[in-house]
């Protein structure tokens, strides 16, 4: 009950004006976890601008790694939201599995060219043998000659 308690302190503070609170707290919500504070910590991240606050995406990524596969994940890649995406992407890619794999791959057919190549990126440097015929597929279906490369590098 004491995690929980945390938990929802930490949720409270991501919605605080000063970033180092908000920082704090996404690092301490890296480490209790929970799909409600994946959600929130990727909401907060997605309305972040990539070039001027990279190096505090790239510590969001490292901190969500650290929570793992969950719903939230899974939802937010295939949200149509082009940043929530992205960033669950770099998030995955980061991690192993076959239900990594699947996620990616399920996710593959709903997204555009550039969450397309991005799946394609991260499978190549996650999956194992049950993306093969998934890659056999993109080889035979896809024209993008940047997915066309990512599938032969993996088979």
């Amino acid at each position: 009950s004491e995690r929980e308690k945390l938990r929802e302190y930490m949720l409270v503070a991501l919605k605080d004006e000063d970033e180092e609170v908000q920082d704090a707290a996404i690092s301490g919500l890296g480490y209790v976890g929970g799909e409600k504070a994946t959600e929130e910590v990727l909401t907060l991240a997605s309305e972040l601008d990539p070039d001027r606050d990279r190096d505090r995406l790239a510590v969001i990524i490292d901190d969500l790694s650290n929570i793992g596969l969950n719903e939230a994940m899974v939802a937010a890649v295939n949200s149509g939201n082009f940043k929530k995406a992205a960033i669950v992407i770099e998030i995955l890619s980061r991690l192993k599995g076959p239900e990594v794999s699947k996620v990616l791959m399920e996710a593959f057919e709903n997204g555009d060219r550039d969450i397309k190549r991005g799946i394609l990126e991260a499978l190549v440097g996650t999956a194992d043998e049950e993306a093969k015929v998934f890659f056999e597929n993109v080889l035979a279906n896809e024209q993008d000659g940047s997915m066309l490369k990512s599938a032969i590098n993996f088979l």
